[in-house]
């Protein structure tokens, strides 16, 4: 009976729920919900290769139940625990990160897949699109690249010339350094050979960009400076630099004004009296340091005709030679002018930053129209100073040396030419070894019909054949050493024009830029004289007997007709480097190594570079970035001893620009002049 009464409670149970709305066993109470809110990861870029790159952290939300997560193409983690790749679960609030592994190639994308419950986002991590770059700098370039993602160190590469194996430009830069400034001997350059790389290292695991050229950037790197008061027919371009190659001279014989020493630069009340422009180099950087000018500042007395410096730069003399004072010696009244044209040189010597005259010298024999001072030269220890008067006698001509005795200078000889007769001008170029025991002296109006070395010199039927004394130091007194003359000896040649001479003095080269031979490069045909005034040079060696051989005979790659080819050159320390200077050259080419056939710009200018291996080769045809008709670039060039920095003067260029790095684009002041850094 009581089972009976259980059973119909039972019924009566499910009764009554079923008659209040419950349900049965087919119907859960509540939908669970597992579906979270849409999460968006953000995509990097520029990333190193190789390392791993972790994706903004997102908070998931919108879901009440434990749900699952998964992966494809990384790893993750939950609230900033381990990362994993592993499935597992996640529940609503937790923070998630995402991380890839980036590629080992340049510009390539790495991705993972995220899924919670059915939600997924992808984050993508690519690496650097790491390239090289280059733009012109002064007398140089710049390389620079883009940023790489965790990078320790960069490295610049260059192979500089063809063939060559690459090897490192600098130092090691660290990964915040995105740019390196390089100095180039733009004149010595491989221009179209040269290729340059960059290596990115991340520690020890490094990748290279691919290599560029930069041979569209060399007429924009050379260096440009104007005068920082311009003005027409000054004609700045003549050129000094010290050895060391941190120092340099410009001097600008036609400026006017009547300052002193870093005076008023603005007036022009001394029309044609000449100054001086001081340059300093700072690490790669050029400043203008001095405005040099005579303490008797006369009109046209011409003070920059001519310059030379000291090895470290710290002593300048100046030639002056149509100053006039009838003073005599060192340290004379310079104050009146009763000997025209006599002609002075003034020493001055720098303390710190500051320039100083330290002493006016004349002859020992001053007479009117001697032009004392169109030629100077310093010993690189700064303690020799060689001044010529090539109109000295009627035109004879005349070199006085000078030796420094303490803070003084003081009169050591009065050279003259053995055999010398008027009209030689003796003295229109000199050049002394870094000791200042060996000198060498330029003659181009000499007559004399021989050739080669030590042969007659009394014989006069060929009119301005030009010639070269060389002369050595014996205690205080200077000794004729050896007479110098051309191999192909013909008139009109002007041989001794200009002349340089290596520091240790074995090495010399004469410029004879009336030589009329029309044969090109080096050593050719001598006797051909169809190009007048093409000109020529000689380059003479001492070997171990001590005696005196010409070396080479050397003539431009586009030897014309009044190039005057030889009018200046100078040798690096070693005598190994040889420019020479050509400013009637007509080509209108504006870059190093461009084609040299055409004659589009009349007295334009050229420099040619020829350097000696087991002989010597022309290397380089160097032309000034804005050529111009009538520039005569190349009427004055100097190079340090290194032979990495060229200076060339271009007197008759005509920008109206002022300033170490002045814009290109005038020609609104004939003939203020101009000079570039190479």
């Amino acid at each position: 009976m009581k089972n009976a009464w259980r059973v119909i409670a039972s019924v009566l149970m499910v009764f009554l729920v079923q008659g209040c709305g419950g349900s049965d066993n087919t119907e859960s109470e509540s939908e669970d919900d597992s579906t979270p809110d849409t999460f968006y990861f953000t995509d990097q870029y520029g990333l190193g290769l190789g390392v791993y790159a972790e994706s903004n952290i997102i908070e998931v939300s919108g879901f009440d139940v434990e749900i699952a997560v998964s992966i494809e193409g990384g790893e993750y983690s939950i609230n900033g625990g381990e990362f994993t790749s592993e499935d597992g679960t996640i529940v609503d609030g937790q923070n998630v990160t995402v991380r890839v592994f980036t590629s080992n190639e340049l510009y390539t994308s790495v991705s993972a897949t995220l899924t919670i419950g059915e939600v997924a986002d992808t984050f993508s991590g690519r690496t650097a699109s790491l390239s090289l770059y280059a733009r012109h700098s002064f007398k140089g370039l710049t390389f620079y690249w883009n940023s790489v993602s965790t990078a320790t160190h960069y490295r610049l590469w260059g192979q500089l010339q063809r063939d060559a194996e690459y090897e490192q430009v600098g130092r090691d830069f660290d990964g915040t350094i995105h740019s390196t400034r390089v100095e180039i001997p733009l004149h010595r350059f491989d221009w179209f050979n040269a290729q340059f790389k960059l290596e990115a290292c991340i520690d020890d695991d490094c990748f290279f960009t691919q290599a560029i050229d930069v041979a569209s950037l060399r007429a924009q790197a050379v260096g440009y400076i104007k005068a920082d008061n311009t003005e027409a027919f000054d004609g700045l371009g003549v050129v000094a630099i010290s050895a060391d190659g941190n120092t340099l001279a410009v001097g600008a014989a036609g400026e006017d004004s009547t300052a002193q020493i870093n005076g008023d630069r603005g007036s022009n009340d001394s029309s044609g009296s000449g100054a001086v422009y001081v340059y300093k180099k700072s690490g790669m950087d050029w400043y203008f340091q001095a405005y040099l000018k005579a303490n008797n500042v006369g009109a046209g007395d011409g003070f920059g005709t001519a310059l030379s410096l000291s090895g470290d730069g710290n002593v300048l003399v100046v030639g002056a030679p149509y100053e006039s004072s009838s003073a005599m010696g060192v340290g004379g009244n310079g104050g009146d002018n009763s000997a025209e044209h006599a002609g002075a040189a003034y020493v001055y010597q720098r303390l710190g930053d500051v320039w100083l005259q330290r002493s006016y010298l004349k002859a020992s024999d001053t007479t009117a129209q001697a032009l004392f001072g169109s030629s100077v030269a310093i010993s690189a220890y700064g303690g020799t100073i060689a001044v010529g008067a090539p109109k000295h006698s009627n035109e004879l001509g005349a070199l006085y040396v000078y030796t420094v005795n303490g803070e003084s200078w003081q009169v050591e000889a009065a050279l003259r030419a053995p055999q010398g007769e008027s009209g030689d001008r003796y003295g229109t170029s000199i050049s002394l070894s870094a000791a200042g025991d060996m000198l060498v002296v330029g003659a181009p109006g000499e007559s004399s019909n021989s050739v080669g070395v030590n042969l007659d010199q009394t014989d006069n039927n060929t009119p301005f054949a030009g010639a070269a004394y060389v002369y050595a130091r014996q205690g205080s007194n200077w000794v004729f050493d050896t007479y110098l003359k051309a191999s192909n000896t013909d008139r009109n040649q002007l041989l001794g024009a200009a002349v340089s001479i290596s520091a240790l003095g074995n090495t010399i080269a004469l410029g004879a830029p009336g030589e009329s031979s029309s044969s090109v490069g080096l050593n050719g045909d001598q006797a051909d004289f169809s190009a007048e005034s093409s000109g020529a040079v000689y380059v003479f060696t001492r070997g171990n007997e001590m005696a005196w051989q010409q070396q080479a005979y050397v003539k431009a790659s586009n030897t014309d007709i009044g190039d005057k080819f030889g009018d200046a050159l100078a040798l690096n320390a070693t005598g190994t480097l040889l420019m020479v200077g050509a400013p009637n050259e007509d080509s209108g080419n504006t870059e190093v190594d461009s084609h040299d056939g055409d004659n589009a710009a009349v007295d334009a200018g050229a420099v040619y570079a020829f350097e000696l291996a087991e002989q010597w080769q022309q290397v380089k045809y160097v032309k000034s970035p804005n050529a111009g008709a009538g520039d005569r670039f190349g009427e004055s060039l100097v190079i340090d001893a290194s032979g990495n920095t060229l200076v060339v003067g271009a007197e008759g260029e005509d920008s109206h620009h002022v300033g170490v790095d002045a814009v290109l684009n005038s020609n609104a002041a004939q003939d203020s002049g101009a000079v570039y850094l190479f």
